[in-house]
């Protein structure tokens, strides 16, 4: 059976990018903020459930094309348009990072591209970029699904 890789799917425009290698790890987080209210008197103040937040998934992405000896950035540059507005949505594109049981609808919150490797002219071969994808749902689904 082949390798399943992941994939990070435009939702707008169907356009896929399949990772060049899977990622060793990932990180799924979700935080449940609550506020503190000032109460004169109290050693410790009562707290309150305002609203959640949404889930982050964070990961390293490896690009590598040492073998081929071409710019690693036409890689990369493709992730880094997923950050792009577009022009007709007035916002960037929604996700869906696929990868095996992991479907996760989301938008590129943050990408740091760290490039480690480069040809003798300066050409760039191997990076890793570490992305955080921050969950995507209407408040129509959210209220279906509570």
């Amino acid at each position: 059976m082949a390798l399943e890789k992941a994939v990070i799917t435009n939702m707008d425009t169907n356009d896929e990018i399949e990772v060049m290698f899977n990622p060793k790890e990932y990180v799924l987080e979700k935080k449940t903020p609550w506020s503190e209210t000032n109460t004169f008197g109290l050693d410790s103040p009562p707290v309150q459930f305002t609203m959640g937040e949404r889930k982050r998934l964070s990961m390293e992405l490896f690009f590598d094309t040492l073998e081929e000896k071409t710019d690693v950035r036409d890689y990369t540059n493709k992730v880094e348009t997923l950050m792009l507005v577009n022009a007709q949505e007035h916002r960037p594109p929604i996700l869906r990072f696929s990868w095996g049981s992991l479907s996760f609808d989301c938008v590129l919150e943050d990408l740091v591209q760290r490039f480690t490797l480069f040809a003798n002219d300066g050409t760039p071969l191997r990076a890793i970029c570490k992305v955080v994808f921050k969950e995507y749902s209407t408040a129509a689904t959210q209220l279906s699904n509570t």
